[in-house]
């Protein structure tokens, strides 16, 4: 079988030795085959060989581990076909066997399992699977809730309060999942969260990061409503059905014309949150009593007649784009 011609850049990859190294390769640029020679470069260096089981190669993924330790497999077996009299080429090749080719988690595993006693953990534990694991977390996070309801502090109220909704709290539980997801990504999450949770705790949200990002959440959220609304009345203009053109059309005419002052008046006042001035936007005057007018407008609207005849002009208009 004829060699392998590498470019410049994977010989290096390759060949490079006495420091750290890092390779940034494209999709599809032979990453998984350099990354092959290597290996097989380092157990076979005449020089400085390593044995393969003193090696750590790491993948995302089981089945790239599965590919990786078939394609060292593979050129071993190419070398000794090539040099039959080498001893060193069989002692890796039944090496292989033990060689640490695996998942970061699987890597893991395997130490927590062999010091299990030095980390005070049972000899029969086990990984959980995904779906075992969100069942433990609910239990849990429901048997603290209810722990914290007991206790009823004004802080924790504050928080069902302001997050739950209207039936159950599962809103909260979620962010809380979310937010408990988001620290575990970081190595040192515990310590972490007790500098900067505590700090923020002691800090004004307007002198915090956050608020910035809230604020400007918020005013995307309003401009995407007035987006949305002028949308709304666009689709009512082409409608042909008479109960959407003599009845939501013009009620949405009023919406959009107030919301376009309205909503970039809201937005620019949340932007300038925790400057000292704010003014929030009005709907004095005529605008104002448009406002009320437009409002007084709904329970007069039949809404099942103006969804029924939403849904067909939807319907209609998907059939003529097929078609």
């Amino acid at each position: 079988m004829s060699e392998r011609q590498w470019t410049l850049p994977q010989k290096k990859a390759i060949t490079a030795r006495g420091g750290d190294l890092l390779i940034s390769a494209a999709a599809g640029s032979g990453k998984t085959a350099v990354l092959t020679e290597r290996v097989l470069s380092l157990i076979t260096d005449r020089e400085n060989p390593v044995d393969i089981d003193r090696l750590l190669i790491v993948t995302f993924s089981n089945a790239a581990a599965e590919e990786m330790r078939q394609r060292i497999a593979q050129r071993l077996y190419e070398k000794m076909e090539q040099e039959p009299e080498n001893a060193a080429l069989r002692r890796q090749s039944l090496l292989l066997g033990n060689a640490e080719i695996c998942t970061i988690h699987a890597f893991c595993y395997r130490l927590i399992r062999e010091n299990f006693q030095v980390l005070g953990l049972p000899g029969d534990m086990q990984l959980g699977r995904e779906g075992e694991n969100d069942l433990l977390q609910a239990a849990v996070l429901e048997e603290l809730l209810d722990e914290e309801y007991e206790k009823a502090e004004p802080e924790f109220m504050r928080l069902i309060e302001l997050f739950s909704g209207s039936r159950n709290d599962r809103k909260v539980m979620n962010l809380l999942l979310i937010l408990y997801q988001f620290l575990r990504n970081h190595p040192f999450y515990r310590a972490w969260a007790e500098v900067y949770i505590a700090a923020d705790t002691e800090t004004g949200l307007d002198e915090t990061v956050w608020s910035g990002l809230l604020r400007q959440r918020a005013g995307e959220a309003l401009y995407y409503a007035a987006d949305l609304l002028g949308d709304a009345a666009r689709w009512a203009e082409r409608s042909e059905d008479a109960v959407v053109r003599e009845t939501l059309l013009p009620f949405l005419a009023v919406v959009v014309w107030i919301g376009a002052g309205f909503v970039s008046g809201l937005a620019s006042a949340l932007a300038n949150l925790g400057s000292g001035s704010i003014s929030l936007p009005s709907l004095s005057g005529n605008t104002g009593a448009l406002g009320i007018a437009a409002l007084l407008l709904i329970p007069a609207i039949p809404f099942k007649q103006l969804l029924t005849a939403a849904y067909v002009e939807q319907l209609a208009v998907k059939r003529e784009t097929a078609a």
